[in-house]
């Protein structure tokens, strides 16, 4: 009882110093690890959207990453009577898309350019990236840059694909890079940049209170994800994001750097 207590009072005490640190920090000056901050075993999930062979997988998978291939944005048909419906592709971190042979069913004409553009309005904060033998080919067909947040091109060396891999994947690891994503998600959601920094700041807060809960309380990584995520689940009225995201759970994103299914 009195151990719960002074572990509560101690609790209180981190958050308000994070909250007074948060005012001056910047995502640049926070060097901790992500992945190691909220879970040391969770692998990033990626999908490949191809319907001809993607030679990458295996070397994805040795950068810790879990792969699963679909050769279609969309479910095979095995009735002549049954709709066409899409792959829910929602818990995946990173998605990689070809532009050409896939999604034809849903997009004619648009194809792999279509599935790109649902994949981005339905998953405001999922890494989304382009593959393709173009790279203008998305911006020429959509007038729009942020629809990705990278474009792979097909003819590529392995090191350059292992490199531009390796440079996305640090969305997941390190504060900086992180931000950078989701500053620039919420450019796309046209949020206002008084609640943009609005973000900034809790995004930093949080960060800086599961840092202080692991090292001085002993928290594990599950401990500190599941108090941190319900700050911000708690957050969500004061920072005014509920009319710019899919739902309000994906508000916890902001931080996690995980898509994370039911708090798993």
């Amino acid at each position: 009882m009195i151990k719960n207590l002074f572990d509560f009072v101690r609790r209180k005490y981190f958050y308000a110093k994070a909250v007074y640190r948060s005012k001056s920090t910047h995502p640049d000056d926070l060097s901790i690890e992500l992945i190691d901050l909220f879970d040391d075993n969770r692998q990033i999930r990626v999908a490949i959207i191809d319907n001809d062979q993607f030679y990458w997988i295996d070397a994805i998978r040795q950068m810790g990453c879990k792969v699963e291939y679909f050769s279609d944005y969309t479910k095979p048909l095995t009735q002549s009577n049954q709709k066409i419906k899409p792959i829910d592709l929602s818990s995946y971190d990173l998605v990689i898309c070809d532009l050409h042979g896939v999604g034809e069913q849903l997009y004619p004409g648009l194809g792999g350019v279509g599935v790109l553009m649902e994949l981005r309005n339905k998953n405001p904060l999922q890494v989304i990236v382009a593959y393709t033998g173009d790279p203008g080919e998305v911006v020429k067909r959509t007038k729009k840059k942020d629809i990705v947040d990278a474009t792979f091109c097909k003819d590529w060396s392995p090191e350059d694909f292992l490199f531009n891999l390796d440079e996305l994947l640090k969305i997941y690891k390190l504060p900086k890079y992180r931000w950078e994503f989701i500053r620039k998600r919420l450019s796309y959601l046209e949020v206002p940049g008084g609640k943009v920094e609005a973000v900034r700041q809790k995004y930093v807060e949080n960060i800086i209170l599961a840092q202080m809960l692991r090292e001085k309380l002993n928290y594990s990584a599950h401990e500190a994800r599941n108090i941190i995520t319900g700050a911000s689940e708690n957050s969500i009225d004061y920072l005014g994001l509920i009319n710019y995201w899919v739902s309000a759970g994906k508000v916890v994103g902001l931080v996690l750097p995980y898509i994370w299914e039911n708090g798993k």
